[in-house]
């Protein structure tokens, strides 16, 4: 169109009736600007525009009735005013997004039954249950900037010397402590504020408190003890393991919502989770070549494990990390590498790294050890880091992940939202891989060299859901626990899609197979996986996922697969062109939302709902799937179906008898249509019978 067309033109998601009137209501507007402060003639011109829409009311064409819309679009565009009429808080008015919006609580007051009776579809909505697992805004206060340094690395006694700052702003006045996550390992020296003298602090383990006796502990009980043990150490309910109390000199600072700085001096002292040193002396303690140190995580704990933070997924804050290790030592961290420092005495160098895009503190780490570089000769943007006598499998190893980054491009039609990645293998790692933003740890194990052929396909595969969990799970971040199998699926889900194109189809189908076998195998075990439940009565038994300390791992990792498995039948049902343009909205979004570093408020639009998710895919398929996700997100089970077949040679059938097992756990009744493939001796190809199961 030669005219600048609005957006809601083209969308499918409005009807035609909806889209007169945004017309209609476009025209009113237009009036006011052309005639007013003329009230008689402004009101004359309106009453003869309404007269002309009720003149084509009634019409039936759909054809002529989408001309007149364009035609009435092209005469609001030609008659469009040069000084449009704005109200002061409408979208490019002049105090547009000043007002805060009125809190929800206003409107809890006793209504009488008139108001009830006139919106009764509002009433029962609000009077609905709190979904508590929506966004969390909320918590006492919100980080904006951290600062973490590690000043010293003791590789004989497995000790780190660290220093943090946080920057954070109150929620609300009159706030007189800051409760952050930190583990028992975290020795605390000192906390003060803005330079000022030590504040007082409460450093608490709420798991030792726990009672211990779980083999005597019915399986209820034990679940609501875990779900009351998470909520205490959750910093959003106003408990967690480390209590900081205000001093008085900086009340006026939170009494008038300004941000103030929190100092933390602590040490790790032999971690057993969250760190791992690898280390050998010989009898005249000289170090060896692969003496090195790095932060791993599990789904049971994360950042909290060796430096104080918010840890959790909805609090975002930018990074500025500072690693000081000795001059043969490389450190590699979370971001971007901005200056390496060397002290006068030439013993030790400095690393500093900066993180522009905010990210949760899950998504910190940091590697340090006598490390060759690899810079990679196709994309000067990938470095990956090995020990010493590794580097030519390193090489080897490395030679395709330019590759990965173009497939991931190509499919989400974006670039890589950062502009730099790093890959470091270690040793002895306890998981396959870790990801961190912009930085992935490997185990050295998966390094193979050019006469290796089995491990190169089991490794490929590995370092494409590295790089897809840079996309969904570090860039695009969960936004709470209990839906953390909705980012990493993702990233499994583009990760089966680098399988299809690399390995081809077979090889996908045998991936999918499997992980339709080992959800199956999982629920005849322990009943219906439900992903997201609604309420208690949906809750899983199995494990507690309101929390990273009390999910069973092996439960975790069945939610990912079936998110795949959930994913396949979402492509297959909105076609693949518009799944990949879902994805591709939710990181634009992000992208955006990351380049806000002055609006803290703005991040939120990173962190990755179940229900912004449903929303981003109903604008843009413009279809109700609420049937669909009910049934394979808000409920659990499969159905199994035995089959038995008979050819009647005298009426020249086959007769066919189907029947449903219900009778063990994780199995549901499924009604619907279902096709039955069968291939006779006659032909070589098979036929698809299409039933109805009712």
């Amino acid at each position: 169109l030669n005219m600048e067309t609005p957006l809601w033109y083209f969308s499918k998601a409005l009807s035609h009736r909806q889209k007169v009137c945004r017309l209609y209501k476009a025209a009113l507007r237009l009036c006011d600007s052309w005639f007013l402060p003329d009230v008689l003639e402004c009101r004359y011109q309106k009453v003869m525009l309404r007269a002309r829409f009720d003149f084509y009311k009634g019409e039936k064409d759909p054809v002529k009735k989408q001309q007149l819309l364009l035609d009435g679009l092209k005469e609001l565009w030609t008659k469009r005013h040069p000084c449009p009429f704005t109200y002061t808080y409408d979208p490019y008015g002049c105090a547009y997004n000043r007002e805060e919006p009125p809190p929800d609580s206003i409107v809890d007051v006793d209504w009488e039954h008139p108001e009830r009776d006139q919106y009764p579809h509002y009433f029962a909505k609000r009077e609905q249950p709190v979904n508590n697992h929506s966004l969390s805004n909320g918590g006492l206060f919100k980080p904006v900037e951290q600062v973490l340094c590690i000043s010293k690395i003791d590789f004989v006694n497995h000790v780190l010397e660290c220093f943090t700052e946080i920057l954070v702003f109150p929620n609300a006045p009159k706030q007189r402590v800051i409760c952050l996550n930190c583990s028992n390992q975290c020795k605390i020296k000192r906390i003060y504020f803005n330079k000022g003298s030590n504040a007082y602090f409460e450093h608490k383990n709420f798991i030792e408190t726990m009672n211990r006796d779980f083999d005597e502990m019915p399986n209820e009980t034990l679940i609501k003890g875990l779900s009351e043990l998470a909520e205490k150490m959750d910093p959003d309910t106003g408990v967690a393991e480390l209590k900081v109390r205000i001093p008085p000199e900086v009340w006026h600072k939170v009494d008038s919502m300004k941000s103030i700085r929190v100092h933390i001096d602590f040490i790790v002292e032999k971690p057993t989770y969250g760190v791992r040193f690898i280390h050998n002396v010989d009898k005249n303690k000289v170090w060896k070549n692969y003496s090195h140190v790095y932060s791993w995580k599990h789904s049971n704990y994360e950042s909290r494990a060796w430096f104080p933070c918010f840890d959790s997924p909805s609090k975002l804050c930018l990074w500025r990390l500072s690693i000081t290790c000795d001059l043969n030592l490389t450190a590699v961290c979370s971001g971007n590498l901005q200056d390496v420092s060397i002290n006068d005495s030439l013993t030790q160098k400095t690393y500093l790294y900066l993180m522009n895009s905010p990210t949760p503190a899950c998504n910190i780490g940091f590697a340090v050890g006598n490390l060759d570089l690899y810079v990679h000769p196709e994309m000067n943007e990938l470095s990956c880091f090995c020990l010493k006598n590794y580097l030519p499998d390193l090489k080897c190893t490395m030679e395709h992940l330019n590759r990965v980054f173009e497939f991931y491009e190509e499919l989400l039609s974006l670039r890589y939202p950062h502009s730099s990645f790093k890959m470091v293998f270690v040793h002895d790692l306890p998981l396959d891989s870790v990801s961190y933003s912009t930085l992935a740890l490997v185990d050295a194990s998966f390094l193979f060299n050019e006469k290796v052929i089995d491990q190169q396909a089991i490794t490929r595969e590995m370092i494409a859901v590295c790089v897809a969990q840079q996309f969904y799970g570090c860039f695009v971040v969960q936004g709470n626990w209990q839906e953390r199998w909705f980012a990493e699926g993702l990233a499994l889900y583009l990760s089966k899609m680098y399988v299809q194109r690399t390995f081809g189809q077979n090889e996908y189908m045998y991936q999918i197979s499997k992980l339709l076998d080992e959800v199956i195998d999982y629920e005849k075990k322990h009943g219906g996986i439900v992903l997201l439940p609604r309420d208690e009565s949906n809750e899983d038994r199995v494990s507690d996922s309101s929390s990273p300390f009390f999910n069973n791992p092996v439960h975790a990792d069945i939610l990912m697969k079936k998110a795949v498995l959930i994913f396949r039948l979402l492509e297959f049902k909105i076609t693949k062109e518009l799944f990949y343009q879902v994805l591709n909205k939710l990181l634009s979004v992000a992208m955006l939302a990351s380049k806000e570093a002055l609006k803290p408020s703005a991040w939120m639009n990173m962190c990755l709902t179940f229900d912004s998710f449903t929303r981003c895919v109903s604008n843009v398929c413009g279809m109700d799937l609420g049937t669909f996700f009910d049934q394979w997100v808000h409920q659990g089970g499969h159905a199994e179906f035995s089959v038995t077949y008979v050819f009647n040679r005298k009426r020249n059938v086959l007769e066919l008898q189907i029947n449903q097992n219900l009778n063990r756990p994780g199995l549901v009744k499924y009604l619907g249509p279902i096709s039955v493939p069968f291939e006779s001796k006659a032909s070589s190809e098979a036929e698809d019978s299409n039933l109805d199961w009712r």
